[in-house]
């Protein structure tokens, strides 16, 4: 049996590593999620046994970290993600841009269920720095794809770049070539049987 060559070795182990990574990304979305409960459930056990209206109002909680830093990271993870189509992949970037917004932008009322309580009196300036912060970075996020995407298309005439047909390896080359010797042997044996002609008992042809 033919080894394979370093390229397709080469091409083996990047499919590993990228299966990998969607794993431990889906995994950390797991985890980030799981720990906005664990916080909101150890909030729970002590404040005077209730929950706040909405998840929002945990930002004016001690949970306020926790639920930020988890809905960033899993906005994050949502946009490295890959959907099966094109329409899948645009839900989870638009996905991944609005969950920042939920974690920073929080919802006027404070609620009254939580162990310690902050106010709401600097709400619109947080508000206002955060969303500049993240439009910003978002504007260089657009800015640098589209560099890297012109980039592209003058190197390669189109993005992605098309892959070429990589030439068969010699092993798989003479395999090939067997397969095909053996096949065009099956296909013209049912003719040469059928090309002979058929004698009488007599011997005489018919």
């Amino acid at each position: 049996m033919p080894r394979p060559t370093q390229f397709e070795q080469q091409d083996a182990t990047d499919q590993i590593f990228a299966i990998k990574t969607w794993r431990y990304l889906r995994a950390s979305m797991i985890g980030f999620v799981l720990a906005i409960f664990i916080g909101v459930g150890f909030e729970r056990s002590k404040a005077p046994g209730c929950f706040q209206t909405s998840i929002s109002a945990y930002y004016y909680t001690p949970v306020h970290g926790v639920f930020i830093g988890a809905l960033v990271a899993v906005g994050t993870c949502l946009i490295c993600l890959r959907g099966n189509t094109d329409a899948e992949d645009i839900l989870l970037n638009l996905a991944g841009m609005f969950a920042p917004v939920v974690a920073l932008v929080p919802t006027p009322g404070t609620g009254s269920c939580g162990s310690v309580l902050t106010t709401a009196d600097n709400r619109d300036v947080n508000i206002g720095n955060n969303m500049f912060v993240l439009l910003a970075v978002g504007a260089a996020g657009f800015v640098f794809l589209a560099v890297i995407a012109i980039v592209g298309r003058v190197r390669h005439g189109s993005w992605p770049p098309r892959l070429k047909p990589r030439s068969p390896s010699p092993g798989s080359a003479s395999i090939n070539s067997r397969s095909t010797s053996i096949s065009a042997t099956v296909c013209t044996r049912p003719q040469a049987r059928r090309a002979r002609p058929v004698t009488d008992r007599f011997g005489s042809a018919t």
